[in-house]
């Protein structure tokens, strides 16, 4: 993720939500489930059942050095900010809610108003 002379504001933008979405897959979707794991220089992680990677260096610190990629058929293919909200938001609708079922379906029963 390099270039910040030549881009265009779209592509820095998309070059930036990217990082910022990878950023957040990595800490509340793949992390906490195990499916993160080093394979230097990559980072691959499983969204949605997607396998994911990305260019990494930094240390301690995540820092993207390339363009993230998802395995299709076989290969790797560039992945897109939409497609990557795609599989955060797949993986994130298999999570079970945080208070568990509702005690009551009723249509006149509220839900619990979070705060």
């Amino acid at each position: 993720m390099h270039g910040v002379v030549l881009d265009s504001p779209a592509a820095l933008a998309e070059e930036a939500t990217l990082a910022a979405l990878l950023r957040c897959c990595v800490r509340e979707v793949a992390g906490p489930r195990g499916l993160v794991w080093p394979a230097p220089p990559y980072l691959l992680l499983r969204v949605a059942g997607t396998l994911l990677r990305v260019r990494t260096s930094g240390g301690a610190a995540l820092r993207f050095d390339g363009p993230p990629e998802r395995l299709e058929r076989g290969a790797w293919q560039p992945l897109t900010s939409g497609e990557l909200v795609e599989l955060a938001e797949a993986a994130l609708s298999d999570l079970p809610s945080p208070t568990g079922p509702p005690a009551c379906s009723s249509p006149t029963s509220r839900r619990p108003r979070w705060t």
